[in-house]
């Protein structure tokens, strides 16, 4: 069987293809072979998705998981490439508008997800009953239910 097989690549509209490509074949060099297709500025950070996952992304400069995360290969020894081909996303963004999001302040007025989970434990131990937290527990003599009208 042979281990080589066609990636295509779809960026804006315009898809070009690359042939021999195996599994050993790094995430490195499949972004070489995209900026070298589309002729992708150096100001844009490139992302490749296959199957709807990551499967190479490149990083700004100056951080330290660059080197290390694109020397490894690309398709997986488990992933499953079809008989026709891989088809590879390619995303792109701006390297200037990265680092402009970056460095804004977050919104404090915005709740993170620690803070929605600690507002809702206070609020269901608040209102754990209609009647309030006092009244957790029947009355031993009386049942106390809803009054709804005969019809």
């Amino acid at each position: 069987m042979d281990s080589n097989f066609a990636v295509k690549f779809s960026y804006k509209g315009k898809s070009a293809s690359a042939d021999n490509v195996s599994r050993e074949t790094t995430t490195a060099e499949l972004l070489a072979e995209v900026r070298r297709s589309f002729k992708v500025e150096d100001d844009i950070v490139l992302r490749l998705l296959f199957k709807g996952k990551t499967i190479a992304q490149e990083r700004i400069d100056g951080d330290a998981d660059h080197v290390e995360k694109n020397d490894q290969p690309a398709f997986k020894e488990g992933t499953k490439i079809p008989k026709s081909g891989a088809k590879v996303i390619v995303m792109g963004t701006a390297a200037t508008g990265i680092r402009k999001l970056n460095s804004l302040r977050s919104d404090p007025l915005m709740r993170g997800f620690d803070d929605e989970k600690q507002k809702n434990a206070t609020t269901k131990t608040a209102l754990s009953t209609y009647w309030g937290p006092l009244h957790e527990n029947q009355h031993k003599e009386y049942k106390f239910c809803w009054f709804q009208e005969c019809t």
